[in-house]
């Protein structure tokens, strides 16, 4: 029998991404204010949860007019809740653990190596690059920003 990895997928521009179904806590509907992904928080009934803005890191003319309507939560490996903000609701993806293979080191898109260090290839009519976020890489890559900042 072969072995497969669960997915939760979305896309932000032209770019397919996947977090591991795992470690998705929540998927929410909730329209986000450009306020809130200014500042980079979002509050739910319980939580604060820091809002990783994807979006500006991998678009550069991104649209202010642009309505984000869900958020998915994960956690990070330290147990911090992570929110990123999506237009549609992600789906769910199976994926054949052959079909998951690292990210060359040589890849140009330097943001994208940031974020994931794993693609899942879709062989369907056409091969569809999948590129797998690592959560921790994520938050690594917007502390990195924010220090700099304050430098």
């Amino acid at each position: 029998m072969q072995s497969t990895s669960k997915f939760v997928v979305f896309q932000i521009a032209n770019y397919l991404l996947a977090l591991p179904a795992h470690s998705i806590v929540k998927v929410i509907y909730t329209p986000l204010s450009e306020k809130n992904i200014h500042t980079g928080l979002v509050h739910t009934a319980k939580y604060t949860i820091t809002l990783l803005n994807l979006q500006e890191k991998l678009i550069s003319d991104r649209n202010s007019q642009d309505t984000y309507n869900f958020i998915i939560i994960t956690q990070s490996k330290i147990k911090e809740l992570i929110a990123i903000s999506v237009k549609e609701p992600p789906d769910f993806l199976e994926l054949a653990d052959e079909n998951i293979r690292a990210l060359p080191h040589s890849y140009p898109r330097k943001t994208l190596l940031q974020l994931s260090a794993n693609i899942g290839v879709l062989a369907k009519a056409n091969i569809t690059t999948v590129f797998i976020l690592d959560v921790d890489k994520i938050q690594h890559s917007f502390a990195e920003i924010d220090n700099q900042e304050l430098a």
